[in-house]
């Protein structure tokens, strides 16, 4: 259950100065979330001043609500009150917001395909195809090259490709210079006689081809987006390459992912109403996207340099399970957390036993990585509940640092939403830690939400992530 703070003048101080500050961000620009997030500090302060406003047995019950479409959800102020039931998404009602979820995605699958220089030879006789293929596919493989077609065909010549003549990457198909290209296809740098003698170190009869061979330019990796298929595509000098749409990673690039609904934006809004509460400190919230149960909100704290917010959800999380290693995670009335599992066995989400489980039976949190699908790859959640934050979003007023982006990979993040841009931010602006190679884990990332577009216009503007 969420663990109520405790009341005393100091937090009360606290929420008062959030309120004011919240004001003061919001009130000009965003009348309508500085009105919400004003309840919601409101709530809060009556909350830590002595007045439940949820119990128990249900007489009495206090939540956020939003408005949207038609119908109203609702989001539990603690754990005492009863999760929420996840939200189905409408018939593709995908709603126009003052605010726009953008999924942040790697340069890779943003920026058309570079380009690279093959060796191509023209085939004599065309019925000799299929033989020549299955030859060099034996003894002259492309490792690096595979998404590419081996041959490229047309009215009046086939063209079979024999290998890679550079690593280096050409300039991109919209960038690139028309007289550089024609330099790249030209054949005056190829040493007939040396192509010759290759093939025929490699057990392919050089006269089956004839000797105009050919530089061409190929895509250096698949395309990862319909967009760039359709970009090499549109090239004249185009090499068949191979193509599988992802249609989940598709549904991120065009927005058309439930994670734009219009009951996923309201849920989306009132756990980021929450982590910004704590303005002019950066807040966050950890949640389980299964039950739509807050596991842990807190803060960055002042006076050690590691105290970020993600560090202190990190102990939050770990309190939730049992753990817990900073001393002032425990003390400040402002950090909450949700008792996740007893101290030994399996426990349900109100946090009583069952003795009759079976050993085998998955987590809640592992069976809704089942239903979600995600592009990000996933850890395992153990039989006796998950690590850390395997399978849970984080929702963060700020854009992570490099060290907060690291600990998220630690932790088993499913998915990072953040608010507003840092400048010393590692999930976009100065870096994309979560699209690097050879990482163990890795996260989506989303931003934009209750965000200010203008602000990104000045870098002054931007703060530390904490």
């Amino acid at each position: 259950m969420m663990q109520p703070p405790a009341t005393d003048l100091e937090s009360a101080a606290v929420l008062s100065g959030s309120l004011a500050a919240s004001k003061e961000q919001f009130g000009s620009s965003c009348p309508k979330v500085a009105a919400e997030l004003t309840a919601n500090l409101k709530h809060r302060m009556l909350k830590e001043n002595g007045v439940n406003t949820c119990t128990k047995n249900g007489t009495e019950k206090s939540k956020e609500k939003h408005e949207s479409n038609g119908h109203t959800e609702e989001i539990p102020e603690n754990g005492d009150c009863p999760p929420t039931k996840k939200l189905k998404l409408e018939n593709n009602s995908f709603p126009n917001k003052p605010w726009k979820l953008r999924a942040v995605l790697g340069e890779d699958a943003l920026l058309p395909v570079p380009l690279v220089k093959a060796l191509a030879a023209q085939i004599i006789n065309k019925k000799e195809t299929s033989k020549l293929i299955q030859k060099l596919n034996e003894v002259l493989p492309l490792p690096s090259l595979q998404h590419l077609k081996r041959v490229k065909s047309s009215k009046d010549y086939i063209l079979l490709l024999l290998w890679p003549l550079s690593s280096t990457s050409t300039c991109p198909l919209q960038n690139c210079d028309k007289n550089q290209a024609a330099r790249d296809n030209s054949p005056a740098d190829i040493d007939p006689a040396a192509v010759q003698s290759r093939l025929v170190a490699a057990g392919v009869d050089p006269s089956v081809f004839s000797e105009n061979f050919r530089v061409e330019r190929v895509a250096e990796f698949a395309p990862l987006t319909r967009r760039q298929f359709d970009m090499l595509k549109a090239d004249n000098s185009y090499w068949p390459c191979n193509f599988h749409e992802d249609k989940y990673f598709e549904s991120l690039v065009n927005g058309s992912h439930e994670l734009w609904s219009s009951s996923n934006h309201d849920l989306q809004e009132g756990y980021m109403l929450r982590a910004t509460s704590y303005y002019p400190q950066s807040g966050g919230v950890v949640v389980d996207p299964s039950t739509n149960m807050i596991i842990a909100e807190g803060h960055g704290t002042q006076g050690h340099p590691l105290h970020h917010t993600v560090l202190n959800l990190v102990d939050l999380v770990a309190r939730s399970q049992g753990g817990g290693a900073l001393q002032h995670t425990s003390s400040l009335p402002t950090f909450n957390y949700t008792k996740e599992l007893g101290s030994s066995g399996k426990s349900s989400r109100n946090g009583s036993i069952d003795e009759n489980e079976e050993d085998e039976k998955p987590t809640t949190s592992h069976n809704h990585l089942k239903r979600f699908g995600s592009i990000a790859q996933l850890s395992t959640v153990p039989k006796t509940g998950p690590y850390l934050c395997t399978g849970y979003d984080v929702y963060l007023s700020q854009e992570p640092c490099h060290m907060c982006s690291m600990a998220l990979i630690h932790m088993r993040t499913r998915r990072v939403f953040y608010s507003s841009r840092s400048r010393d931010g590692a999930l976009g602006t100065s870096d994309k830690i979560h699209t690097l190679h050879g990482l163990n884990h890795r996260y989506e990332v989303y931003a934009g939400i209750l965000h200010d577009q203008d602000k990104d216009k000045d870098p002054s503007q931007l703060r530390d992530c904490c």
